[in-house]
């Protein structure tokens, strides 16, 4: 999957670009799974754009993605489940197969973002690290876009 790790150093390259000082992680929300109406009915399922020319992920619906700066590194935060769960959907992903697959540093669970990005903004020493988020214009179909991020979450990081 060297296409993605391209990508991401592309993207940690430009930021460095704009300010060799900068510092932080960049947090992206990927794409959510969602039902039809009030029934059981999955529509297919497809990935953000920018998530996924990140970080791959077409298979894995309510998905967040954390990108180091300036070391480039990835980690990507994947749903777990289990009892009622495993048995309608099947195991949640191994955080290794996920890992391999898709060229990553780290794969954790979703309950562990929270804790990941206090540890990591903590361990930045250096410098004045920054929580970024996507904001911006989409210029493809002239609207802005902004992270869906809940206010609750990320004041809570």
């Amino acid at each position: 999957m060297a296409l993605y790790e391209i990508n991401r150093a592309k993207v940690v390259q430009s930021m460095l670009e704009q300010d060799s000082n900068i510092r932080g992680l960049i947090l992206l929300e990927g794409g959510k799974q969602t039902t039809r109406y009030d029934t059981d009915h999955e529509p297919v399922f497809r990935q953000e754009s920018y998530f996924h020319y990140l970080f791959g992920a077409s298979q894995y619906s309510d998905c967040y993605g954390v990108l180091s700066i300036p070391s480039g590194e990835a980690t990507l935060f994947v749903p777990t489940w289990g009892g009622y769960t495993t048995a309608v959907c099947g195991n949640s992903p191994e955080f290794e197969q996920v890992k391999k697959d898709l060229g990553l540093e780290r794969v954790m669970g979703v309950s562990d973002l929270e804790e990941f990005i206090d540890k990591e903004m903590k361990c930045m020493v250096d410098g004045d690290p920054k929580l970024y988020l996507l904001k911006g214009l989409n210029t493809d179909r002239k609207v802005r876009v902004s992270s869906i991020l809940s206010y609750e979450f990320v004041c809570s990081i």
